[in-house]
């Protein structure tokens, strides 16, 4: 893959090549997202979703032994203690290598992996699948096995592998702990496990790994605190947990990481007050906090973040006012604060951030007067400001023309001469749609490329052939040294991190980030993280043998020169991560040897140059958080080697070109958090290769999502709301009614969507059986009346379809990995007797329509990300004995409705993010048998009538914040936690 020595990622999961993490992220995703894992080299961070966006990881392809490893092999480990329980002398050899690695295919459940080439036979370790070793003695330096349908615990025996630098297992079924005798891996520099299902505390040995540049986590199932041995990793750039169960607070000792570019700890269950520590962290490009329990007040300390591209901080418990000192943030974009609880003014100097193209304030309390100041943002940003707040007095001026929802704000405009009136103008009507308050999903985020060598064990792709030269004569060497002291001059040479030999007499090949061919002239100049300040001089298309160009993560400002596209031989351009401006010149559509564009993270506008579809030989197209505006040009379709396209974040409009559908090579594409509109091409559904899409975050698509879409593993189709197209829909992708019209046509519809053929039985589906042989499926009179899937490997969305089986009486698809939202259609199933859906990834609100179930008598979905409030339609379900939706993410107050469920004899809401007193009227369930309220966030007294609930045997009720006593009727239970609780009972008061 090309980009294998740097990777975009976002969201969960991975996906190879230039990744683009997340969701993932992501969302992030950007996401991120969108960190999940992925293929490639250094990670490149990338906003959330998400989304996401996991980070990027060493390709899982073994490097042939002949491929030199660039990055240094750390065989020492000075910064850590002695490890005392070091494994014995005889570990370090490849024999104890292979004993190691045996033991883990065993524990992993080796013989069902998608790759297990040569694994247990007597050929070298680095021919078994995703092992690297190294040349001298054979020891593993990587065991690179991401989305390879890993199964069970990871084994302790990975804590001899004594010289391993990266282990990367993201994107598996992992479950258990993290092992501690992984602290033990002194040179490690690289430990992605995301997107499984581990468990337990981290450990806190990890602290040791005095190497460790990565340390992704993100979308498991980890409990406990964040040790704060974290905080001694010195070296380390990238730090991603979300999205699991951590609780506490955010350790200070993160503030000493002085080396940190992405800090993502969002989605979990954090607590207490954001540390001031981590103003400390001078490098940090990103930092996420958001959907957490965090308290008390912004502090003014991050306002030192000077680097800082994104602050995420909404849905939390914040309090108190936003610091003025942010307005210190120089480089920051995306800056959300919605959704706290924050009081007093809007800063001022808010309005004075240089690069902001996102502020989210909506839903807290602030008051005042709009500053005018914010006037300064129109033209490039949105500003979201009602729901919760009470601004006072009219909407400024300068402000009219900012983009956002001032017209929610119910204010008047001022007068032109600044008093407050009526408005006297109607608002500049936006050219664009407005964005919902929400904050852009943005892929799963993912780590940026560091100055560092990479890890990557995946070759370099040939270069093209040279084509053939021109009758000009080509420039000398001593031209060569001249364009490099032009470079030199306009960024700032002396004051670079490196500049050895620069302006020397010493070869060219000598001077830091040049390489020269045999005959001195210069071929490649990377100069990565550098400290390169100012504008790119045009004398750098003078370099007419230079074949790869990297100057990312700087801080060169400016525009790109034109002349840059008289660099026939390049093949590499990287000027991502700097704060260049101005639009892309068409003339990098003469560099028809060029394989990667990355300009992500800067602040182009303009257009994308539909000239750049002229670029056969372009596998990587990455142009992301940037302020380009337009339509996506359809000749990108042209690109056929495309391996990655990924223009999220910016302010694209218009719909997506069915063009795209023609890019066969295609993995990864990702158009989040633009405007785009219309239907989902059909012809994207064709993209075979695809593995990671994002598409949410701001655009308005409407129609259904392709039939072809429906395996894409990574990426965040489930936020766009959107029905999966009939397999027998028409290719137009619009939302005509297409429920099929008999119970068979209903089931092979949600084979397709589910990944029928991986199933771990589908004995006798799609075949002419009939359907009561199909496995899972009973029927009565012919027609469908139990579909029991449970535990059976479905994948993909919930088929709204469903809703046509009238006779349904049990749905079962419990402990499988559905995503996406629960249709509101199977509110249709009147005769629905058993809805269970547990352990899923399903997301967003509880449909209201459930309540219309009126035979209903057991709803579970527990362990889902199901959000948002409790609907009291569910009231309705009046025959309904067990509601049970523990480990979700729902909020507000239990719905006092819910007291009106008379045969409930279970009702289990623990580990949510419930609010509020336990309504009285629970006391009126008289057939309650259990009653599990745990781990939420619920206050007040425990009402005395539950004391009064005669079948009433188990009750648990701690870790939330109760008051009072408790009821003496609650004495003889069989089971309580009420000596977690802290309270006396009534009758001793």
């Amino acid at each position: 893959m090309v980009l294998c020595r740097r990777g975009l990622h976002d969201g969960r999961g991975g996906a190879a090549g230039f990744s683009v993490t997340v969701r993932a992220a992501a969302v992030a995703l950007a996401i991120v997202f969108a960190l999940a894992a992925a293929a490639c080299g250094d990670a490149i961070d990338t906003p959330e979703p998400t989304p996401a966006p996991s980070p990027l990881v060493p390709s899982p392809t073994p490097t042939p032994e002949t491929t030199p490893t660039p990055s240094p092999t750390a065989t020492a480990s000075p910064a850590p203690s002695p490890v005392t329980e070091a494994a014995p002398v005889a570990v370090n050899s490849p024999a104890s290598d292979r004993e190691a690695l045996i033991a883990f295919y065993h524990a992993t459940d080796g013989p069902n992996w998608a790759d297990n080439t040569n694994w247990l036979s007597e050929a070298p370790l680095f021919t078994w699948h995703g092992v690297t070793t190294d040349d001298d003695d054979g020891r593993v330096t990587k065991l690179l096995l991401g989305e390879n349908r890993l199964r069970g615990a990871i084994p302790a025996e990975l804590g001899q592998l004594s010289e391993l630098e990266w282990l990367a297992l993201w994107g598996n079924h992992l479950q258990g702990a993290i092992p501690a005798e992984l602290g033990n891996l002194a040179g490690l520099e690289g430990l992605v496990l995301g997107g499984n299902e581990l468990s337990g505390p981290i450990p806190p040995e990890l602290g040791r790994l005095a190497y460790l540049e990565s340390l992704l986590l993100e979308n498991n199932q980890l409990s406990g605190t964040i040790p704060p041995e974290l905080g001694d990793l010195a070296s380390l750039l990238h730090l991603v947990l979300r999205g699991n169960q951590l609780t506490g607070p955010i350790p200070p000792e993160l503030g000493d990481l002085d080396r940190l570019t992405f800090l993502a700890l969002e989605s979990n269950w954090l607590s207490g007050e954001i540390p001031p520590e981590l103003g400390n962290l001078s490098g940090l490009r990103q930092l996420r906090l958001n959907a957490n329990k965090l308290s008390g007040p912004i502090p003014a300390e991050l306002g030192r973040l000077s680097n800082l591209l994104e602050l995420a901080l909404n849905h939390n418990e914040l309090s108190g006012s936003i610091p003025p000192e942010l307005g210190g943030l120089a480089s920051v974009s995306r800056l959300f604060l919605h959704e706290n609880n924050l009081t007093g003014l809007i800063p001022p100097e808010l309005g004075g951030l240089p690069r902001l193209v996102r502020l989210l304030l909506h839903r807290n309390s602030l008051t005042g007067a709009i500053p005018p100041e914010l006037g300064n943002l129109a033209g490039r940003a949105y500003v979201s400001l009602s729901g919760g707040n009470q601004f006072t007095g009219c909407v400024p001026e300068a402000v009219r023309n900012v983009e956002g929802d001032l017209e929610s704000l119910g204010l008047p405009f001022c007068q032109s001469g600044g008093n407050q009136g009526r408005q006297t103008t109607t608002p500049a009507a936006s050219s664009r749609p407005t964005p919902s308050p929400a904050p852009t999903p943005t892929p799963t985020p993912v780590p940026r490329p560091t100055a560092t060598p990479t890890p990557t064990p995946t070759p370099t792709p040939t270069p093209t052939p040279t084509p053939t030269p021109t009758p000009t004569p080509a420039p000398q060497s001593s031209l060569d040294r001249d364009v490099l002291l032009a470079l030199y001059r306009a960024t700032g040479g002396p004051n670079w991190t490196h500049n050895a030999n620069w302006l020397s007499d010493a070869p060219l090949s000598e001077w830091h980030g040049v390489r020269t061919n045999d005959r001195g002239r210069v071929t490649e100049l990377q100069l990565s993280q550098n400290g390169l300040r100012g504008e790119l001089p045009p004398e750098l298309g003078e370099l007419s043998r230079l074949e790869i160009l990297r100057l990312e993560s700087n801080e060169l400002s400016g525009e790109i020169p034109p002349e840059l596209g008289n660099l026939a031989r390049l093949r590499e351009l990287w000027l991502s991560d700097n704060v260049l401006s101005g639009s892309i010149p068409r003339e990098l559509s003469f560099l028809t040897h060029l394989e990667e564009l990355a300009l992500m993270h800067n602040q182009l506008g303009g257009t994308i140059p539909p000239d750049l579809g002229s670029l056969d030989n372009l596998r990587a197209l990455a142009l992301f958080d940037n302020q380009l505006q337009g339509s996506i040009p359809p000749e990108l379709g042209n690109l056929t080697h495309l391996d990655a396209l990924v223009l999220w974040g910016n302010q694209l409009q218009g719909s997506i070109p069915p063009e795209l559908g023609k890019l066969s090579k295609l993995r990864q594409l990702g158009l989040a958090g633009n405007q785009l509109s219309g239907a989902i091409p059909p012809e994207l559904g064709r993209l075979a290769n695809l593995r990671w899409l994002s598409l949410s975050g701001g655009n308005q698509l409407t129609g259904c999502i392709p039939v072809g879409l429906r395996d894409i593993e990574d990426g965040d189709l489930d936020m766009l709301g959107l029905p999966l197209c009939a397999a027998t829909g028409s290719a137009r992708g619009e939302t005509e009614d297409r429920r099929p019209a008999t119970d068979h046509d209903v089931l092979v519809a949600f084979y397709h969507a589910t990944d029928g053929p991986n199933w771990t039985n589908s004995t006798n589906w799609l075949s002419d059986a009939p359907l009561s042989d199909w496995h899972g499926v009973a029927t009565n009179g012919g027609r469908v009346s139990k579909l029991q899937l449970e535990g059976n490997r479905l994948r993909g969305y919930i088929l709204p379809a469903l809703g046509g089986l009238a006779n349904l009486t049990v749905l079962d698809f419990g402990d499988n990995q559905l995503r996406g939202g629960i249709p509101p259609e199977l509110g249709n199933l009147a005769k629905l007797k058993e809805l269970r859906l547990d352990n899923n990834a399903l997301r967003g609100d509880l449909p209201p329509a459930l309540g219309d179930l009126a035979n209903l008598t057991v709803l579970d979905l527990a362990n889902n990300r199901l959000s948002g409030a409790i609907p009291p339609e569910l009231r309705n379900l009046v025959n309904l004995e067990e509601l049970v939706l523990l480990a979700n993410e729902f909020s507000g107050m239990i719905p006092p409705a819910l007291g009106r469920l008379s045969n409930l004899t279970k009702l289990s809401l623990s580990f949510n993010e419930l609010q509020g007193p336990i309504p009285a009227e629970l006391g009126n369930l008289a057939n309650l048998q259990n009653l599990l309220l745990e781990g939420n966030q619920l206050s007040g007294e425990i009402p005395p009538g539950l004391g009064d609930l005669a079948h009433l045997r188990w009750v648990q009720l701690a870790g939330n914040e109760f008051t009072g006593c408790i009821p003496d009727g609650l004495l003889d239970l069989v089971f309580s936690d009420f000596n977690r609780l802290g309270l006396p009972f009534c009758g001793t008061n």
